[in-house]
This record gives structure tokens, C-alpha cells and sequence, in this order.
């Protein structure tokens, strides 16, 4: 179940496994969503398109063969999904976390997705 909600909100665990996933590369999604969030007000088109593709890089998405430019983080709506996904991807770093410090806790995160 979880896995396919994942995959709903676009995320691709094959280039980032959730297990990889780090306080960093949260923090890093967080801060380019506040600078679309700077853009996001002005007329400039190509900073949305590049900021958008820089988070893209940091979160990373499966878009199958579509084109990028379909994908630009260009609307408040947009923006607040993003950052629904990187506090929800977070909560999972963080329970990524406990599971591998619990002793004797041997199950496996993307176990958790099978279930």
C-alpha cells in the first residue's frame, strides 16, 4: 500500500531508496520549494523551470517519457503537493531511522510496503 502511494505522489525510490533517504536531501527539497515559493510570484518563467528541475534532481521522480516542462512547480497548488510529499518523505526518514536503531527489529523498510 505504501509503495503505491509512492508511486501516486511520483516519487521514484529506484533512484532514491527510501532506506537512503536523508535529513539532508529533505532539508535541501525543503529549501528549493521556499525559493519556487520566492519565484513563484514574479513573471520568470525559466527560474521556476530551472528551480524545478533542481528539486527534481534532489527528490527524485518517475515522469516515465513525459517532458519535464509539463512538470514545473509553477502554482501554489503545485507547490503545497510538493511539500505535502517532502514532510510525508520526511516522516519516513524518520521512521526509517527508528527502525534501524531498535535492537532486535529485523524487518526490513520496504518490507513495510509489501505488507
Amino acid at each position: 500500500m505504501m509503495k503505491q502511494q509512492m508511486m501516486d505522489i511520483g516519487y521514484n525510490a529506484n533512484k532514491l531508496p527510501l532506506g537512503k533517504l536523508s535529513r539532508s536531501t529533505i532539508l535541501k527539497g525543503y529549501d528549493v520549494l521556499r525559493r519556487i515559493a520566492d519565484v513563484m510570484g514574479t513573471t520568470d518563467r525559466m527560474k521556476l523551470e530551472q528551480l524545478s528541475g533542481e528539486f527534481y534532481t534532489v527528490i527524485p521522480h518517475d515522469f516515465g517519457f513525459k517532458k519535464m516542462c509539463e512538470f514545473v512547480i509553477g502554482t501554489p497548488l503545485n507547490l503545497k503537493f510538493k511539500l505535502e510529499m517532502v514532510e510525508a518523505l520526511g516522516e519516513i526518514e524518520v521512521a526509517t531511522k527508528l527502525l534501524e536503531d531498535e535492537p532486535g527489529v529485523q524487518v526490513l523498510f520496504v518490507d513495510l510496503f509489501n505488507r
